[in-house]
């Protein structure tokens, strides 16, 4: 699997090794063994822990990526300066060493649960609203930091959007017609199609001028914001990744991701504020050309958001374009 160069197949990520770091992290910045251990849940990038110490909750987190912990470590406390809802703060930063091999981050334990934890349809629409209304303001916040250049807030050096992101594009694209074949990718002749088809459009799918250099989350997905089990109300945002300035239209695409849709949190977005005018045709492919990149990233491949992405993706080029792809 050519393309995975940033996995990390050297570290043992089996449920004991990552229980023994997660106890030796605990130790050494937190200065007791912790008294409960609780694997909260990851995702392609790492490992989340709730540790309770002297009876009070932390958590820690251990990285898969090289650097991803310092990397997060800056974005969470620059997306924090603008937001009116509370990011956590970093406990300790911890490098791998001989002594425990992994990236880990110490971080401030969040109440609440994640959107993908909770049942969509027990609560009332009233309250998906308000939450979905509440999420947009949060990130307008966010979204009124502008930049000079694009890319990366650790690097943004990039005169235009498309100077940033089109080398990603066409880093997904010869990795699914090189590769997308192959059965462990899970990519169907269906998906490579459109991908093909997306690719040789790019230019007209992205007519629209884009606007200035936006500060982004880049992965607002209702795995990363945290919310009250009793009442919905939206209590914090957590994990970003890939920080950036960017089109703004990039991080609406994580709104309807899993589950999202249940909260109306794309579609409340746009009516609060303004989008480009192609915004459905763009996040639609933002999404599915993200998701495969994730994938060649980390290796973790979530095939299961696959088939809804496509049909997005078909449903928006039949819509501004007239085509049926077959």
């Amino acid at each position: 699997m050519a393309m995975l160069e940033y996995k990390d197949s050297k570290r043992d990520y089996t449920e004991e090794s990552c229980k023994l770091a997660v106890n030796a992290l605990s130790a050494k910045y937190f200065n007791a063994i912790p008294e409960e251990a609780l694997f909260l849940g990851g995702g392609s990038f790492g490992m989340a822990y709730r540790v309770r110490v002297g009876g009070e909750n932390k958590v820690v987190k251990l990285f898969k990526v090289s650097g991803m912990h310092r990397t997060q470590a800056v974005e969470t406390e620059t997306l924090a300066g603008h937001c009116l809802v509370s990011f956590p703060r970093t406990l300790f930063i911890h490098d791998e060493d001989g002594e425990i091999p992994f990236d880990a981050l110490g971080m401030e334990f969040m109440d609440g649960i994640t959107c993908i934890e909770a049942s969509p349809f027990k609560y009332s629409k009233k309250k998906r609203l308000s939450l979905a209304s509440s999420l947009a303001e949060a990130l307008r916040g966010i979204h009124s930091v502008k930049g000079e250049k694009y890319g990366l807030i650790q690097d943004a050096k990039y005169d235009t959007w498309f100077d940033f992101y089109r080398p990603i594009v066409d880093k997904v694209y010869n990795f699914v017609v090189e590769e997308g074949e192959d059965k462990r990718h899970r990519i169907s002749p269906r998906m490579a199609k459109l991908v093909e088809y997306s690719y040789e459009n790019f230019d007209r799918i992205f007519e629209e001028p884009i606007g200035e250099p936006t500060l982004i989350h880049a992965d607002l997905n209702v795995c990363n914001f945290m919310v009250d089990k009793k009442t919905l109300e939206l209590k914090s945002i957590i994990d970003p990744w890939r920080t950036m300035y960017a089109d703004v239209d990039f991080e609406l695409h994580q709104l309807f991701n899993q589950n999202g849709d249940s909260y109306y949190l794309y579609d409340t977005y746009k009516k609060k504020y303004k989008t480009s005018e192609t915004v459905d045709l763009k996040t639609a492919f933002y999404a599915l050309y993200n998701e495969i990149e994730c994938y060649m990233l980390s290796g973790a491949c979530y095939a299961y958001v696959y088939p809804r992405m496509v049909k997005n993706l078909e449903r928006q080029l039949k819509r501004f374009f007239g085509v049926k792809l077959k």
